[in-house]
């Protein structure tokens, strides 16, 4: 994909030493790496950490940032690098799903940007394979995300990472709110939206 000029969709979860997955990406595969991030609100913060992660070639962007940056054409094959399995805000339209028999709002922004931008989507997973020693592998889960239907590219990656951490649970995030929210919840925000709407 590099050689052919081709972006690339990244997409992982917060398994195992995911700061060191996504660091290694600046080092490991030819395309520069960008990960979308949300800033923090705590300018402080947000600046440590973006330091940190971008010691060794990563960049941090939010997704207008991204959008700039590939509507500019100037920067080639890229690779955007999505965390698939955090809670998505309510004004978000969520992929819904069963995860770790769980009912589970998954974020839809990696595929959306995948097909929006028709680039291949990789799994990508580090695993550690003994003392201060990691492998990371990576896995194609669709290079025409376009001719998938709508959803089946986020059950393609939701099913990896579910496989993923049943083999292995110790090493995923338990303590991150991935159910806080219901479907409900999100109804509901609609709702409130379209009436705010009509009332105007």
């Amino acid at each position: 994909y590099f050689d052919s000029g081709q972006h690339v969709t990244l997409v992982g979860g917060h398994y195992g030493n995911w700061e060191m997955f996504a660091v290694s990406a600046a080092k490991n595969i030819p395309h520069h790496p960008l990960a979308l991030f949300t800033p923090l609100r705590n300018k402080f913060m947000n600046t440590k950490i973006t330091n940190s992660r971008s010691r060794f070639g990563l960049r941090m962007k939010s997704y207008p940032e991204v959008k700039e940056i590939l509507k500019d054409g100037i920067e080639k094959q890229l690779s955007i690098i999505f965390a698939t399995d955090q809670c998505p805000r309510l004004r978000q339209h969520p992929h819904w799903t069963m995860f770790l028999n769980q009912e589970t709002a998954v974020q839809f922004g990696s595929e959306k940007f995948a097909r929006d931008n028709n680039t291949p989507v990789i799994y990508g997973i580090i695993e550690k394979t003994k003392r201060g020693h990691y492998s990371v592998k990576y896995t194609m889960l669709s290079e025409f995300p376009n001719e998938l239907a709508i959803g089946e590219l986020s059950e393609m990656h939701t099913r990896q990472l579910e496989k993923d951490i049943i083999e292995n649970p110790s090493y995923w995030l338990w303590t991150h709110k991935r159910w806080k929210r219901k479907k409900i919840d999100f109804q509901k925000h609609w709702e409130k939206q379209e009436a705010s709407k009509l009332s105007a």
